[in-house]
């Protein structure tokens, strides 16, 4: 397709897919990075074909609508604002202690975000946003550590669920540069089961019901609580998969490959004992099968 991630002629998307399924027969749309989820979504709700529509899809794409989902939902959240109306922005800046983080709702990762520490400079990068100002949310900003789930869901329930922490944020290393680090947490620690509990109630109010998922979190300094950053709809990118498979021995695209072939032939799914490294690791012991 023409144009960048961001800008694809969507009708054309669709007629081309529907000339594709003149002669063959699509029983699945699986997106597998952030950019294609709302593409698949929007082919899935043309098409009436199974699986995520648009609404649950923003869920994990757009990082406003994950806000506000989250919060109605009980889930703690840094303080937000969006950046539609200036009287609320002002209110934002007016009582929520900086620095805070301007963040596109729509890129993958750290891309495009934007710290700031004071309210002139908060209205200098909004007014060099113009009209893309729509697009963006401002956040506060909780120094803290940031630790990420990687799960795999079925039926609504999570079937695999692993917590690490990393040694280099992505937003470090996108503003500052350096390598990227993660490392798994001490199976079964009181942060291991914080986050696991939160997750589950993300993905419940979310609506995943089968695929995989990268959701992150921060533990915020100042007051030891878990936050919500974000979550999407995919395997962890720049080899966190790679890092989950040595320590668990699950591989989270083979088993998420198991999970859409199966849902998209109305096949059962047995989950069956895992690895002696993931028993004794006292993880969730799960492997996924389609027969």
């Amino acid at each position: 397709m023409p144009g960048q991630d961001l800008d694809w002629d969507m009708d054309l998307l669709l007629k081309g897919v529907g000339g594709l399924m003149k002669d063959h027969k699509i029983e699945a749309i699986i997106s597998l990075d952030d950019y294609d989820v709302e593409k698949a979504a929007f082919l899935r709700e043309n098409l009436r074909i199974p699986g995520m529509g648009q609404t649950t899809g923003r869920y994990f794409r757009d990082k406003l609508a994950m806000r506000m989902r989250a919060k109605d939902a009980g889930i703690r959240v840094p303080p937000f604002a969006p950046l539609f109306n200036n009287e609320e922005i002002n209110r934002f800046a007016d009582t929520v202690q900086a620095p805070w983080v301007l963040k596109p709702r729509s890129e993958a990762s750290a891309n495009g975000i934007i710290k700031v520490h004071t309210k002139g400079d908060l209205w200098k990068h909004i007014d060099e946003l113009g009209e893309n100002r729509i697009y963006y949310l401002v956040e506060q900003f909780k120094p803290g550590d940031v630790y990420h789930a990687d799960g795999l869901q079925l039926g609504g329930k999570t079937l695999f669920l692993t917590v690490s922490k990393y040694l280099t944020t992505p937003m470090e290393i996108s503003q500052g540069g350096g390598i990227f680090r993660s490392a798994n947490i001490e199976y079964g620690s009181e942060d291991d089961k914080a986050i696991k509990k939160v997750n589950e109630a993300i993905m419940n109010a979310f609506g995943l019901q089968h695929g995989a998922s990268h959701t992150e979190f921060i533990k915020c300094r100042e007051d030891g609580e878990i936050y919500f950053l974000e979550t999407a709809s995919r395997v962890g990118g720049a080899h966190l998969a790679e890092m989950v498979e040595a320590a668990t021995d699950i591989n989270l695209w083979e088993e998420w490959a198991k999970i859409e072939n199966a849902v998209a032939k109305k096949r059962k799914i047995h989950p069956t004992q895992g690895s002696q490294k993931l028993r004794r690791n006292r993880t969730h012991p799960f492997q996924i099968s389609a027969p």
